[in-house]
């Protein structure tokens, strides 16, 4: 779906069911936030951590890409270090295992002689920290050791991940105080796209746990957690629940089912 498309979903929307809409999530795209700030200007707007943290991969991916060919002159192969264990270095630090982690330091030994993977690496791990805040101090004191990572890492490409969360600080301060995130909606999307069920079966009836009360991850609690707005908005029968909007769908409905008329036509309405 295009911007101009979200924005003329959202235009269609009535004036009641807009002002419902407390707390959006989005993929970091600054098309979809401007038409949310047109239409729907009440609402906080949260930047998903799961896409926020795969910009971070994809800046590692792109330095351990650039090292190899200013090294070797060519793609990685099965023969280096770094690119037989590609998927080893996007795995989330905290969760190796010993032996991942010693298979981690030999990449940074044998085929590392820059540091730049390595920086790359601990610049996207800092990230994750950042993300995973408890409070809005905790999260404004790690952003300033990534700034940090990212001067010390002085790479083009660090520095651009850098710029992104400096241009989406406000929403990833919505994201860590009401921990709101596109994870329910970009999973059911997915058993959306892989189901034979009929359209109806795209939709989440409101009897779903609304996000304002889905649980902190363990032993992290959420500032100002007791004061968390409502962010649900529900709509004529049948009643959803309105969750979170992403680049490509909306809720737990496809927005482009809903844009088609096809979840409308089923007797869904079109969130």
């Amino acid at each position: 779906m295009t911007a101009l498309a979200f924005a003329g979903w959202l235009a269609a929307r009535s004036d009641e069911w807009r002002e419902q809409v407390q707390v959006v999530a989005i993929a970091p795209s600054a098309a979809f936030r401007k038409a949310l700030r047109e239409h729907l200007s009440q609402a906080a707007v949260s930047v998903d951590a799961f896409h926020l943290v795969k910009l971070a991969g994809d800046m590692l991916t792109a330095v351990r890409q650039r090292v190899s060919r200013e090294r070797k002159g060519r793609r990685g192969r099965a023969v280096d270090a770094s690119w037989a264990n590609r998927r080893l270095l996007l795995r989330a630090g905290d969760t190796l295992s010993p032996a991942a982690r010693r298979r981690l330091n030999e990449v940074f030994h044998r085929d590392d002689p820059t540091d730049e993977i390595g920086a790359a690496w601990g610049v996207k791990e800092q990230l994750r920290r950042l993300l995973s805040s408890a409070t809005l101090a905790q999260a404004a004191d790690h952003r300033m050791l990534l700034r940090s990572y990212v001067q010390v890492a002085d790479m083009p490409e660090t520095d651009r991940l850098m710029s992104t969360v400096d241009a989406w600080w406000s929403q990833i301060e919505v994201l860590v105080v009401t921990g709101v995130t596109n994870a329910r909606t970009e999973s059911a999307n997915t058993s959306i796209s892989t189901s034979s069920a009929p359209a109806e079966a795209s939709a989440t009836p409101s009897t779903t746990a609304p996000v304002s009360s889905w649980p902190a991850p363990p032993g992290r609690q959420r500032e100002h957690s007791p004061q968390r707005p409502d962010i649900t908005s529900k709509c004529e029968e049948p009643r959803l629940t309105l969750l979170c909007l992403s680049n490509h769908r909306g809720c737990l409905v496809d927005l482009d089912r809903g844009l088609d008329s096809s979840v409308e036509a089923s007797g869904q309405c079109g969130v």
